[in-house]
């Protein structure tokens, strides 16, 4: 039993003599382990927050599809332009783009002018979805039927027509068309979210220039969409825009295969079947942020590599330093395996505190 009782004494001091060592491996060890095994958690950390960065630098409309459709195209007589953008927006859920995208707003323009008008303007009557909710009144409301019309307050000023009264809508040969004036309004950003930077508020007076007089542009003349789809179209005319909004929160940095895929597949087929045309800067900025993936990706292994030697080489300098001190400790086992006990043992009454 003594000599039992020795021999743990013995391996307990042991294992207090050397307990430095021991932690000081153990920490490196793991410091070697978490650089390796961190390299890739840090990458994927890096990946989101640039294309974070790079989706919340971009404008709404840069990074946001605009689909846009004609009246007649080469000659043929196909669906309405409303219609056509609609079941082209409806596509995205077919090519597994809806869980990416916000909800349309779709936009009628007209460009026309005031003949009644003493003077010559070019205007636009636009219809567009929740304008009213984004337009600010001075002066009555949101039109909210058929020949009805929100004007901007300097171009109230302009033509002399307040509140009820009525302006004349002239569409290239077409027959004029009466509004009356429902609402006025003060014009707001272009450079909204919710405006795509359309210029609507575009008031311009005419300037006379070396080669004639510009127009004299108003700001846009807002109505319902019973009032654009009742006007005569010609060939020129209307244009009709949906505008769909990357939920930017919803993008990561392993959707972007299948997001740039999924853009070009339906461009394609919106073009094909609903002869609408697709812009969007949202192609150019995925293809920019893969670019960018790759050089972090050799960053990243460079780093993560550099880290993980440097670790190793610290602990083999501390499984050497702790084989040295181990060499006497080695020594005395052996002098005790011959029969020396005594002496191990009185070594060791005088190290003991």
């Amino acid at each position: 039993m003594d000599a039992r009782a020795n021999r743990f004494r013995i391996l307990v001091a042991a294992i207090r003599w050397r307990a430095g060592i021991s932690i000081a491996t153990f920490l490196v060890a793991v410091a070697s382990f978490a650089s390796a095994a961190g390299s890739p958690l840090y990458l994927g950390s890096a990946e989101d927050s640039a294309l974070r960065s790079v989706l919340s630098a971009a404008s709404t409309p840069e990074k946001g599809l605009t689909l846009t459709s004609n009246l007649r195209v080469f000659g043929t007589e196909p669906s309405p332009p409303v219609q056509r953008v609609q079941d082209a927006a409806s596509r995205l859920r077919t090519y597994g783009l809806a869980r990416w995208f916000g909800s349309p707003i779709t936009t009628t323009q007209i460009s026309g002018s005031l003949p009644a008008a003493p003077d010559s303007y070019q205007v636009q009557l636009v219809s567009r979805d929740q304008a009213c909710a984004h337009l600010a009144f001075s002066a009555g409301g949101c039109p909210s039927s058929r020949g009805e019309v929100a004007l901007s307050d300097r171009t109230s000023i302009q033509l002399h027509v307040g509140l009820n009264g009525t302006i004349v809508f002239q569409l290239a040969g077409k027959p004029a068309l009466t509004l009356t004036v429902a609402g006025i309004y003060v014009p707001g950003d272009s450079t909204a979210p919710y405006w795509w930077n359309v210029p609507f508020f575009n008031f311009a007076p005419s300037i006379t220039t070396l080669t004639g007089e510009t127009p004299f542009f108003l700001d846009a003349l807002f109505v319902t969409p019973a009032t654009t789809d009742a006007l005569p179209a010609s060939e020129t005319a209307p244009t009709v825009t949906s505008e769909i909004p990357l939920l930017t929160r919803r993008v990561a940095q392993p959707d972007i295969p299948a997001l740039s895929t999924a853009l070009g597949d339906y461009n394609k087929a919106i073009g094909t079947q609903d002869n609408v045309v697709l812009s969007t800067g949202l192609t150019a900025i995925l293809a920019r942020v893969s670019g960018d993936d790759q050089l972090m990706v050799q960053i990243a292994a460079a780093t993560g590599l550099q880290l993980s030697l440097l670790a190793l080489l610290v602990l083999y300098g501390i499984v050497s330093r702790s084989s040295e001190t181990r060499e006497a400790e080695v020594a005395l086992a052996k002098l005790h395996d011959s029969g020396f006990g005594a002496c191990w043992q009185s070594v060791y009454s005088s190290r003991s505190p």
